[in-house]
This record gives C-alpha cells, structure tokens and sequence, in this order.
C-alpha cells in the first residue's frame, strides 16, 4: 500500500499498525512515526521491485478465496519472516493481559453471590 502515494502522512493512517516493506532498500519517513522494523521481500522477478513508499498494513487482513487468481511476486526474505510474524501477532492478536489470581475460575462476584 502505498496510500496514494502519500504514505502514512495520509489523514487516518495509524503508523502503529504498518511497517515499510521492501525489495531493494527500505524507505521511511521521519514524519511517518513508523515504529516497527522494515521487511525485505524477494522479489521472484529480479526486473521488479516494489514501490519505496510501499507499507504492510498489519491491521487489515485480506482473505484470499482458493479459487481467486493471484500473481506471486516473491516472497519474505527468511531473515525477516520472524519479524513479520512478531509483528502481526501483536497487533493482530496481541498477548493477552495478565489475568488476576481469580479470573478464569468463575469466581468473580462469587462472594456475593451465596447471600
């Protein structure tokens, strides 16, 4: 995604949820406010290369039906595959809080409940 253009100075864009994505080197923007780490992808054709100001949107998931034609364009480079994961899970399903000493057990306003 590139925003048309405009990045993440484009009005609405959360930088908190994106991340600079990269076939060559990364690009990023001080006025961004980027705050998770570049990843670099392969591209299976060395004539293409993505757009500089291209962005991964970790909050927005796209499901891909099976029977939808796709055109591969490489792949994430396997030094950043755990990066990308990292960051995905915490914005996606962050980990939950800590629980307190009673959660989970079905006691909470137990106490009061037996009057």
């Amino acid at each position: 995604m590139t925003y048309q253009r405009q990045g993440l100075t484009k009005h609405g864009a959360q930088p908190e949820h994106h991340a600079a994505i990269y076939s060559e080197k990364p690009v990023t923007y001080e006025d961004e406010g980027l705050t998770k780490k570049p990843i670099r992808v392969e591209m299976s054709n060395p004539k293409e290369k993505l757009d500089p100001i291209s962005r991964i949107n970790y909050a927005k998931v796209y499901t891909i039906e099976y029977n939808v034609k796709v055109y591969f364009i490489g792949r994430v480079h396997e030094d950043y595959l755990h990066q990308l994961i990292a960051d995905y899970q915490n914005i996606v399903h962050p980990p939950p809080e800590a629980p307190g000493p009673y959660s989970g057990y079905g006691y909470e306003g137990a106490a009061g409940s037996s009057q």
